[in-house]
């Protein structure tokens, strides 16, 4: 078998536990039947525009959170990491035919299979607050796969980096729940880009997540705005920088 798929297979069926996946489901059901159908209530009959469609709050809510748990999928690559550390498996991993790139890369496509896994799940459950809004075609679906493998790769290096420069489990945990707070609030996750006021909209704009976010919904809405091919960039861009970072600090880590 191959290496990459070996270490794959490994992550999905000995290093993520079962209460891991469960709660990838159960999470993203509350933001959207809690706080979703909640803050409807209080934006009553306003609307949101997403490209030329217009569409209640809580259907905004619900076409955002696959790439939202992505977000939140990505911990596990780092989580990988610890274990093996504190397992001792660096050292039996590394002294077979796997490299850093194959480690690395595993772990990105662990954390990839779970968002696309988790993504069609969250579709099913959330699909009575988006079914009558939305008009997904086969052009633009690519576009939400797209943000949604970006996704989890940007994050789940920001989660390979973390899990190699902090020095305890509790200090990864720490800091990158903080790290997500701010990628998450501080983009078009829970509100719209143009509702946005200044200098808060600038601030969004240098987050790749608001990018991520604007895609999703451009992707599963149907609805292609007219920046979408710049918002195709700099998600790429910001993917692939990203790995490449992960990589080199992969690389320096004691065994």
């Amino acid at each position: 078998m191959n290496p990459l798929a070996r270490l794959t297979y490994r992550n999905i069926f000995t290093s993520v536990d079962k209460v891991t996946y469960s709660w990838q489901l159960i999470w993203p059901a509350c933001w959207i039947y809690l706080v979703g159908f909640s803050l409807s209530s209080l934006v009553g009959s306003q609307t949101i525009e997403i490209g030329d469609l217009t569409v209640p709050y809580y259907t905004f809510i619900a076409i955002g959170m696959p790439t939202f748990n992505a977000m939140n999928t990505s911990e596990v690559s780092g989580s990988i990491i610890w274990k093996d550390k504190r397992n001792g498996m660096f050292q039996q991993i590394f002294t077979m035919r796997y490299s850093i790139t194959h480690y690395v890369i595993s772990n990105l496509l662990t954390i990839v299979i779970l968002g696309l896994g988790s993504a069609a799940l969250i579709g099913l459950i959330g699909s009575p607050a988006m079914v009558g809004h939305i008009q997904p075609n086969l052009f633009t679906i690519p576009y939400f796969l797209f943000a949604l493998i970006c996704t989890s790769i940007f994050f789940g290096c920001i989660s390979i980096i973390l899990s190699c420069l902090t020095k305890s489990g509790e200090q990864f945990n720490l800091i990158l729940g903080g790290t997500h707070y701010f990628f998450t609030f501080a983009a078009a996750t829970f509100y719209p880009l143009n509702a946005v006021p200044e200098p808060l909209r600038t601030v969004f704009l240098f987050n790749p997540m608001t990018y991520f976010m604007e895609l999703t919904r451009a992707g599963i809405s149907g609805a292609l705005g007219s920046n979408v091919n710049n918002e195709l960039l700099i998600a790429a861009v910001s993917t692939a920088s990203i790995t490449v970072i992960a990589i080199a600090v992969m690389r320096k880590i004691k065994i």
